[in-house]
């Protein structure tokens, strides 16, 4: 009896012994799910122990809703780990912005031209005032003109003009289609500093430009206006001296001639006295600015390799103009200089007023080609870009296109613009070559009145050919070929090109590299200094 009780005690253990699976975790389980243990997103293997932290417990959505793994030191899933509502993120659509977590899911708002952002497939996006007279976006959402006016921020110094990419810039900058001296050497500049005293003066006096009317010069005593001077340095403009004409510091009085503006307080940036001389007469019609105290005046002297500019402009766009390159002083302390002489000469000795450019895509490609810069900055000059898509110094030759264009136009001068073209089928001695037979052409034709044109090489940029290995030494074959044989007529376009490309400088649109706008700025600049005005 007794035997046979305890053999069957022992028989009772043996059948309630502890198993894995049972939900029940025994000393030697980590865990045990009961019937979960080892499936999908259970953190407890089939055999009762902690999952790896490479389970996935809980699959995510997204960015939203992140994968949560098993922690692989107990066998619950940690929390749902949901983004708060608002979370940026990125729901993978270009059609969509401004994406955010909400319960969960990244979602986007479906973008429409005229939302403020830009997408895909715009270039630009000004919200509600895509297409209004401030804005440089059109209601498309693509770029206005390079150029054009946009916005004014208040500082009659800077250029307000749209770029290429439909924003509005305020650069440092002259403006453009001023009344400009045509008589050379007839308005000048004085800049006077005395460091000891902490005091400056500075003298501008216009004269010897066009007839001015009562109606362009407007009313002064009712617009913002001042004097602006601007020097260059590495390429760009820099505002040296900016004095405000101010109605809180003087006061603007109509005289029988013209205008009087007359301050005794200098503020608040200096200008004591402006004198207007109307005329409608030619080269009658003077202004006078006159600066002197505590003026805001950059360190002197001015940048020696560049031309000084001095505006006097009012916020109703009336605005005179004179550029100064040949200095009488230019010390620490003084400069004296008169207006250069007028632009660019013909064989007789008398001043350009028409001028015809030939060239390639690099000179006719953009809005904001150089031709047409340089003659918006100098409106009494007929500027004539006869460039050719795609053409080729070589092509010029054989084609005999320059005598038409000549006979047409009548121009004074005329800049040869090509080579680039040549380079990948033609040697340097062909093109310059080429080159030297179209300078003749111009050289030897006769105008109307007998004299005959200037013709003008410009070389060509070093930088362009980047795309094409080995062209670089060609180029400036070229280019020595054509400063040693003929100095006096060529333009230096490559010498301002930066070693590597800089934004604006170089474009890729169309069918290759090409000048971008800042490069045609560059151009412009360049001519203008070749050209003394």
């Amino acid at each position: 009896m007794i035997r046979g009780l305890g053999l069957g005690l022992v028989l009772i253990g043996r059948l309630t012994r502890a198993a894995c699976g049972d939900g029940v975790i025994d000393p030697e389980e980590q865990c045990d799910l009961g019937d979960t243990n080892g499936a999908a997103g259970a953190c407890c293997t089939s055999t009762c122990s902690f999952a790896p932290l490479t389970t996935v417990c809980r699959p995510g959505t997204g960015v939203c809703d992140p994968t949560e793994h098993c922690p692989a030191d107990a066998d619950t899933c940690p929390v749902d780990d949901i983004a708060p509502p608002g979370s940026a993120c990125d729901d993978l659509d270009p059609r969509t912005h401004d994406d955010a977590c909400t319960d969960g899911v990244c979602r986007g708002t479906p973008s429409v031209c005229g939302d403020g952002h830009v997408d895909p497939g715009e270039v630009c996006d000004d919200g509600p005032a895509n297409g209004s007279p401030g804005s440089c976006c059109l209601q498309e959402c693509t770029p206005r003109e390079y150029g054009a006016v946009c916005a004014d921020e208040g500082d009659l110094c800077t250029n307000d003009t749209c770029d290429t990419w439909g924003t509005c810039v305020h650069v440092d900058e002259p403006a453009l289609g001023c009344s400009t001296p045509m008589t050379p050497r007839a308005s000048t500049l004085k800049i006077r500093l005395r460091p000891e005293r902490a005091t400056g003066k500075l003298s501008f006096k216009w004269r010897g430009g066009p007839a001015l009317s009562e109606e362009t010069v407007g009313n002064l005593a009712a617009v913002p206006s001042g004097v602006c001077v601007y020097d260059q340095e590495g390429g760009h403009y820099r505002v040296v001296y900016h004095g405000s004409a101010s109605a809180l510091a003087g006061a603007w009085t109509s005289t029988k001639s013209g205008w009087r503006f007359r301050s005794s307080s200098n503020l608040p940036d200096g200008i004591n006295d402006v004198d207007i001389q109307q005329s409608s007469v030619f080269a009658k019609f003077a202004l006078r600015v006159m600066s002197r105290g505590r003026l805001a005046l950059e360190p002197l002297p001015v940048e020696r390799r560049r031309r000084v500019t001095v505006q006097f402009r009012t916020a109703a766009g009336a605005c005179w103009s004179a550029s100064f390159s040949n200095t009488e002083w230019n010390e620490a302390e003084r400069v004296v200089a008169k207006s250069e002489d007028t632009s660019l000469a013909d064989a007789n000795g008398n001043g350009v007023r028409e001028w015809m450019v030939i060239g390639d895509s690099n000179t006719k490609f953009y809005g904001c080609m150089y031709p047409e810069q340089y003659a918006l900055r100098h409106p009494s000059i007929v500027v004539w870009n006869e460039a050719i898509f795609g053409s080729a110094a070589f092509g010029w030759v054989r084609d005999d296109l320059l005598p038409a264009l000549l006979a047409a136009h009548q121009p004074d001068a005329v800049l040869i613009a090509l080579g680039t073209n040549d380079l990948s089928t033609r040697s340097s001695d062909q093109v310059v070559a080429d080159l030297k037979t179209l300078h003749d052409q111009v050289a030897r034709f006769s105008l109307a009145n007998r004299a005959h044109p200037v013709p003008y090489l410009a070389t060509i940029p070093p930088v362009y050919p980047r795309l094409e290995t080995g062209l670089e030494p060609k180029i400036t074959a070229v280019n020595v070929a054509l400063r040693r044989s003929m100095p006096e007529n060529v333009v230096d376009f490559d010498s301002w090109m930066p070693p590597d490309w800089e934004p604006g400088i170089m474009s890729w649109e169309g069918d290759g590299v090409h000048l971008g706008c800042l490069g045609h700025r560059r151009r412009a600049e360049v001519l203008e200094v070749m050209a003394g005005n």
